[in-house]
Parts: structure tokens; sequence; C-alpha cells
């Protein structure tokens, strides 16, 4: 959900006793399913510190944005979560945060619907899913996790997020920015099919959007 980096958690283990996993797991007749995030990251991941190009840049939403140290755990969290202080703040509604990067200051957008809508994910940095750059990297992903699984499967985690006339509808026509005109992840889902065909893809989908994913090739 608010992912840091697309790596093995050492505390669990290493890429060697994972792939052993999955061949036992395949040995009794199941496939192993990692997770996708295609919509945001974690807001402190190694990818908002490397890449802030990928993440949509909110400069007009609020005259000032804070610093994550200034209102996520511990600064504001309670014994059950975030404190009471965070919300008599009323810190559930920051939808940005600045973050100083090479002495340059991003205003990047937390994860969320769309542009206008309520409730962001404070934990998280919203994706700009136009960026030629970004969607490179999520279909290496996307091929790294079937390689690791041993052409398994991927769920992807809110996945009506994807489809183009979502991003065009929720953030690149508020944002004043070009309208995708193809669908990012049908490539990268074809592109998997044709490399690992006995693999799985499972799509999380609200909003009746499940004919629409299952065009572009979620099963």
């Amino acid at each position: 959900y608010a992912i840091d980096d697309y790596a093995l958690n050492e505390a669990l283990g290493d890429e060697a006793s994972f792939r052993d996993f999955v061949i036992r797991a395949n040995r009794k007749g199941m496939k192993v399913a990692l997770d996708f995030v295609p919509n945001h990251m974690a807001a402190d991941s190694v990818w908002v510190r490397e890449h802030p190009e990928w993440f949509v840049q909110d400069p007009t939403r609020v005259p000032t944005v804070l610093s994550l140290e200034d209102y996520l755990p511990p600064a504001v969290s309670g014994p059950n979560g975030f404190s009471k202080e965070f919300y008599r703040r009323q810190l559930e509604r920051v939808v940005a945060f600045a973050v100083n990067i090479g002495g340059k200051i991003y205003r990047i957008a937390h994860g969320r619907r769309d542009y206008d809508g309520g409730n962001p994910w404070q934990d998280t940095a919203q994706f700009n899913l136009s960026h030629p750059g970004l969607q490179e990297k999520l279909g290496q992903v996307f091929s790294r996790i079937l390689d690791l699984t041993n052409s398994g499967a991927v769920r992807v985690d809110m996945a009506h997020y994807t489809l183009k006339d979502h991003i065009n509808d929720a953030w690149l026509r508020p944002l004043g920015q070009k309208a995708m005109e193809k669908e990012f992840m049908q490539k990268i889902l074809s592109e998997a099919k044709a490399e690992y065909p006995e693999a799985w893809f499972f799509g999380e989908s609200y909003e009746q959007k499940e004919g629409l994913l299952q065009q572009i090739g979620i099963n």
C-alpha cells in the first residue's frame, strides 16, 4: 500500500529463499501472487527521493505545504495511530507535502482518488502516470514480479485508477496537462503475457470498471 521500494525485505529472507518458497508452492499446485501498486508509493519512499518528477506536482492547491515530519507519525501519533492533535489541527486534510531534493523544493500530492477529492492518504505520494520514465519503470517492476514468482500472479492495487480516462479526468485536466491517449497498463500486460503466458493478473476494481480492465488484459 505505502511501498518504500520494490525490493525483497531482508528481514524476511533473501532472493534465493523467496525463489525456494515459490518452487515449494508450485510443487503443491499453487501459484504465488505479489502486490503491484501503480497509483502511489510511500510518501518517504526511495522513488520520491530519486525521481520526484515521477509524482504529481501540486504547486497551486494551498499557499503552504508541510514537511512530512510535521504531521506523519511519530510526530503526531497516538497509541492506536494518529493522535487527537492530528485531527484537532485538521492534518487529515493535508493534500500535498514539501520535500527538499538536491536543494530544490518539490510540492508533491498525496495519493487519493483525484485532484479535487478528499480523504488523501497521507502516507503516500501520487504517481503521475503519464510520465514515460515512470511507465517504463513500472513495466520493469511488473516483469520482475513475474520472474520472481515463476510466472505466478500479480495483484494490481486500485487497478481502475490506471485507466487513461481516470488519469485524464482526475489529474491531468485539472492540472492543465496534456491528456493521455493510450492505456499504458495495456502495453505492460500485453508484454507480460507474451513473456509469461501462464501468469495470472488480478485487479482491485471499484466504480464498475471491471469490463474496461478486462479489455486491457486483467483476468
